[in-house]
């Protein structure tokens, strides 16, 4: 399902990490609407490979909501600064990147809101442990 916290940390994580792959050999991947610099394909890749070690790695259902709380605020830190810094001069922060774009800055509002959503959810995303005796 893609309600869980691991759900959201895999899927998230995979499309994190192709992104950042594709946008290293197509930089303007989405023409004038959407297009990544180096700093973004290497935060896109190894936020990928983070969320897709936790999502893997981590069966305590804890853990993967107090991370996938951390995409989410993080998600939304991006997108409403994208809002923000619209109409700057690109890059518009920290001189790396460009977050003035509207559809970018939709992606990191919809990527938080999921994040948080999987968060809250009651779905265990963890595999049940057998007691010990």
């Amino acid at each position: 399902m893609w309600i869980t916290s691991k759900s959201f940390l895999v899927w998230g994580g995979w499309t994190l990490l192709i992104l950042g792959v594709l946008g290293f050999i197509f930089p303007n991947i989405g023409g004038e609407y959407l297009n990544f610099s180096k700093v973004e394909n290497w935060a896109h890749a190894l936020l990928g490979i983070l969320a897709l070690t936790i999502g893997y790695g981590i069966k305590d259902n804890r853990i993967l909501k107090a991370v996938s709380i951390i995409f989410g605020v993080a998600g939304l830190i991006f997108g409403i600064w994208g809002f923000i810094v619209a109409g700057n001069p690109s890059p518009n922060f920290y001189g790396d990147v460009n977050l003035n774009n509207p559809i970018d800055n939709i992606i990191h509002l919809t990527i938080a809101v999921w994040a948080l959503i999987t968060s809250k959810s009651r779905h265990s995303s963890a595999v049940p442990q057998t007691p010990r005796r």
